[in-house]
């Protein structure tokens, strides 16, 4: 456990990351290398940010916008791009991908098929609000 005032995410390489930002643990994020954090953002407890293709740090496919706050267990799943503009709140169990599981191979496992794309994004304009249980799947812009 941390102590107080510790930042649960110091020495994690991030695309870019600002300041007075609350992150409480647990929490996981993979990909770090390809996800942008805003400032002032809260994301409480049991959050999963994913970068789910190669990482080359090239540009970002996670941006979280300055002032976003979401409560507990948001999932993010991102192959492309996954961008929540600023002052956006997602309420509990909140799911966002820009990808699906490939499912068409009726002998094959889904989890050996792959994703259907690679080239998708969602966007969640600023000031939008994602109430509990929301999923957001596939080429979206909403707000």
């Amino acid at each position: 456990m941390s102590e107080p005032g510790a930042d649960p995410l110091e020495g994690i390489e991030f695309y870019s990351r600002g300041e007075n930002n609350a992150i409480e643990m647990p929490g996981h994020m993979q990909g770090t290398p390809e996800i942008a954090l805003g400032s002032r953002i809260v994301l409480r407890a049991g959050y999963w940010l994913n970068v789910c293709t190669p990482v080359t740090g090239y540009r970002p496919k996670i941006v979280i916008g300055d002032g976003v706050q979401a409560n507990t267990g948001l999932r993010l799943s991102a192959a492309n791009s996954i961008v929540l503009e600023e002052n956006v709140i997602c309420g509990p169990n909140v799911f966002i991908a820009d990808t699906d599981h490939e499912y068409r191979h009726v002998g094959l496992p889904v989890l050996n098929q792959g994703i259907t794309r690679t080239d998708g994004s969602v966007t969640v304009g600023a000031g939008s609000w994602l109430g509990t249980n929301s999923v957001v799947v596939g080429q979206v812009a909403i707000g």
